[in-house]
């Protein structure tokens, strides 16, 4: 399993749009839509939350399962109760770092979700959806005006915005989450 994870971190971004094209929009039939960028942003993610939560269910003492299980705790409540448990701020940092990674994608929602161009707000999850990186591209490449260029800038501070407040949140969350872990075995 590990290697198939390993090989799908370095599948470029391109291909994993490709895919989403093919299999997600049109053999599944969700169209371009959300869902469809939604999911194949998922596969993208998946190998930085795999490696994380791998890492971090690592780096929980082994001294911590074997006395959950002296204490008569059955396999599946100590992975639950004590292993997952104290992994959880490593699982969380991956889960944030790999929505950070989606963030600025561009190949991937432009082929799966729409093209950055949509001004509405979706109703539904297969409705097309305008991207913000690919709001960013358009702007810079194809907006010669002062204005245009001023709107990119302003569009790519929200987007620094954005994947700071996810950064600072996990931040936060982890913390607080160590805190109360280490004032209960206090």
């Amino acid at each position: 399993m590990r290697f198939f994870v390993e090989c799908l971190a370095g599948i470029p971004s391109i291909v994993i749009g490709l895919f989403g094209l093919v299999f997600l929009v049109y053999y599944i039939g969700f169209g371009i839509s959300m869902l469809s960028g939604g999911l194949a942003l998922g596969f993208m993610i998946l190998p930085w939350t795999v490696r994380a939560s791998e890492e971090a269910i690592k780096a929980v003492p082994h001294s911590y399962r074997e006395a959950s299980l002296a204490l008569g705790v059955t396999k599946l409540q100590t992975i639950r109760s004590v292993v997952l448990k104290s992994a959880y701020p490593g699982i969380i940092t991956g889960i944030l770092l790999g929505m950070g990674k989606a963030i600025g994608e561009t190949a991937v929602i432009l082929l799966t979700a729409g093209s950055g161009l949509e001004s509405f707000l979706p109703r539904s999850i297969l409705d097309p959806v305008g991207s913000l990186p690919v709001y960013i591209y358009m702007l810079a490449t194809q907006g010669h005006t002062s204005a245009a260029f001023s709107r990119a800038f302003g569009a790519s501070l929200v987007l620094i915005t954005m994947f700071l407040m996810i950064s600072v949140f996990a931040l936060f969350l982890r913390n607080r989450y160590i805190g109360r872990m280490s004032g209960s075995r206090g």
